[in-house]
């Protein structure tokens, strides 16, 4: 969200040749301020969508996207499903099956249940890595 901000407030000081739109960073916290009177900022973010894939219980794997969901609300704007996985660029994929890790794709995280800290900091990096590819 950031960056679109700031390109939108360098687009507008060439439009207008304003000096207002030379305090950047000021307008950046204003503007960021005002967008999250309405909404998380990652709502504005776009959207990653998390497949769980997994050879367990509907139970266990239930669990896994509720830890998830709520691991990460209001950090990314995130849909977690119990589905097979879109082909989506914003798509990631969430497994317990190590021989998949072997394809070498960078949407694919292989998790082990029930979840730790280190899982999540896994997910973090590939959901970051997604992101910065979409942008």
């Amino acid at each position: 969200m950031t960056m679109k901000l700031k390109e939108f407030i360098r687009e507008m000081k060439v439009l207008s040749k304003l000096e207002i739109f030379d305090e950047e960073e000021l307008l950046l916290k204003r503007y960021l301020l005002l967008f999250s009177y309405f909404e998380y900022w990652s709502s504005f973010e776009p959207k990653v969508e998390i497949a769980i894939d997994a050879d367990l219980s509907f139970l266990v794997r239930e669990r896994m996207r509720k830890m998830i969901q709520n691991h990460f609300d209001r950090r990314y704007n995130l849909e977690v499903i119990i589905s097979p996985p879109s082909l989506k660029r914003n798509c990631l994929v969430v497994t317990n099956m190590p021989s998949i890790n072997d394809t070498n794709t960078g949407n694919i995280c292989v998790v082990d249940p029930p979840l730790r800290q280190k899982d999540f900091l896994i997910i973090e990096k590939r959901v970051d890595k997604l992101l910065r590819e979409l942008y």
